[in-house]
């Protein structure tokens, strides 16, 4: 286990500034990577959906102030709630999500998803989070969410989540930002049918500062730190802290045009584990566009070099993209595409990495100005560096995902969403022990101030 870089002291500040400021006056990317059990959202970042009656920048800001509160109660029926192949178990969920956002100054757009976090990412991002101007000298957010889940027959797998996020940024003189977030997970790995659910506790540090080099070029320099924690002993090989730093150079092409050159040095090391901890280094380029008011997106690649400190292992190589875009043909008919092509964190044993595709879609069609139907449609490839011992003998695992989620949502009230989902699940395997199907439908109330 390598000494810890990133000092553990800057959680400090951000939970004093943040507390200090909260105290006077009191964030879509679909994944099939995980939690793709009855009922839950990738990383549990979404209570409900940004499409029904206001974007994700506007989703708890119907109502300017500093207090914000939320409740979603769901319930949803599976008919493979431990996503197997064989002995399979349908049931019911039942899940009530309450909410608390502080802001302060008092705000009406508030990002609903500051992070894309993931356990399997190196880092613990899937990527960076995107810069929020808020066009004033000082602002923090604070916010709080439990997801309480009660299963109608299985209740050995009934949990309480807890996720705690803050942010604060402050705008300086000289064209100089910095923007400090946390968050904090208190959760759990999608049930199985182990006899207890894998819960963990995981903590995110992100530490961002903005510097304008002149009127067309700035330059971006980021440091975050993840840690993993699993309650169970059987588990505990997968605990590990990981660092990340990144440089990002940007220059504005055309007023709708952004052009970056991007460097990242990660750090994985697991407590236990420690063959498999690993040094990540990144470079890339890429460009940000925003063409009309109609069409965005961002383009990058890179080539990462794997070295292994703990181990006499060669160093790997391989090459990562991303693809992202939206486009809105009509006011009422809009799609979200993405691609990416990334290095995970394998909880296989004997594996050390998985390279992972993935591509998604996202359609909505509002129908008048209360009704939305969306179409989620996704596919992942996961292809596991080292040959996975089976009785067959050894095989080089390859697991393909695919996911379907047609959803209706119906605005009854500016603060009141009702969400009717349908979600089918197949994964196969070239190692069949691991193919699953699931077929997920879930109702959901939400409310909001």
């Amino acid at each position: 286990m390598k000494k810890e870089l990133f000092p553990k002291i800057i959680l400090m500040p951000l939970l004093l500034l943040i507390t200090a400021t909260t105290s006077p006056a009191e964030q879509n990317q679909l994944s099939v990577d995980e939690d793709l059990a009855l009922g839950t959202d990738v990383d549990r970042q979404r209570t409900f959906r940004p499409e029904a009656g206001s974007s994700s920048s506007d989703l708890f800001g119907t109502r300017g102030g500093y207090v914000h509160p939320y409740v979603s109660l769901s319930e949803a029926w599976s008919d493979n709630i431990f996503n197997t192949l064989k002995g399979t178990k349908e049931d019911f969920l039942t899940t009530f999500s309450p909410g608390l956002l502080l802001a302060y100054p008092g705000v009406k757009n508030m990002p609903a998803n500051s992070f894309a976090s993931s356990n399997n990412s190196p880092g613990g991002m899937l990527a960076d989070r995107e810069r929020v101007d808020y066009f004033q000298r000082f602002q923090t957010s604070l916010l709080y969410q439990a997801d309480l889940e009660k299963f109608a027959d299985n209740t050995d797998a009934d949990l309480t989540h807890h996720r705690v996020e803050g942010q604060m940024q402050l705008n300086l003189k000289g064209g100089i930002t910095f923007d400090l977030a946390g968050q904090y997970k208190k959760s759990a790995d999608s049930p199985s049918d182990a006899p207890k659910r894998s819960e963990y506790t995981s903590d995110l540090v992100d530490l961002a500062g903005y510097i304008e080099l002149g009127a067309k070029m700035d330059l971006v320099l980021r440091a975050n730190r993840f840690h993993l924690d699993y309650d169970q002993t059987a588990n505990r090989n997968l605990d590990r802290s990981d660092q990340a730093y990144t440089a990002r150079l940007q220059y504005r092409i055309k007023d709708n045009t952004l052009a970056f050159a991007k460097y990242r040095l990660t750090e994985v090391d697991y407590d236990i584990s420690t063959l498999t901890d690993k040094d990540i280094t990144d470079a890339g380029f890429g460009l940000k566009w925003d063409i009309t008011a109609k069409s965005t997106g961002t383009a990058e690649v890179g080539y990462g070099i794997l070295s292994y400190p703990s181990s006499t292992k060669d160093d790997d190589t391989d090459f990562s993209f991303r693809f992202l875009m939206a486009h809105q043909f009509t006011p009422k008919t809009s799609v979200n595409l993405s691609a990416t092509r990334r290095i995970n964190e394998s909880t296989v044993g004997g594996t050390n990495y998985i390279l992972n595709h993935q591509a998604t879609m996202r359609y909505t069609q509002r129908f008048g100005s209360k009704l939305f139907a969306n179409l989620d449609l996704s596919f992942s490839r996961d292809e596991y560096d080292q040959p996975i011992t089976t009785s067959a003998g050894p095989i080089d695992r390859s697991d393909d995902t695919i996911l379907v989620s047609p959803s209706i949502d119906y605005m009854l009230k500016d603060w009141f969403i009702i969400s009717l989902a349908y979600s089918r699940a197949n994964l196969d395997s070239n190692i069949n022990a691991y193919d699953f199907t699931t077929n997920t439908l879930s109702f959901r109330l939400t409310g909001y101030l």
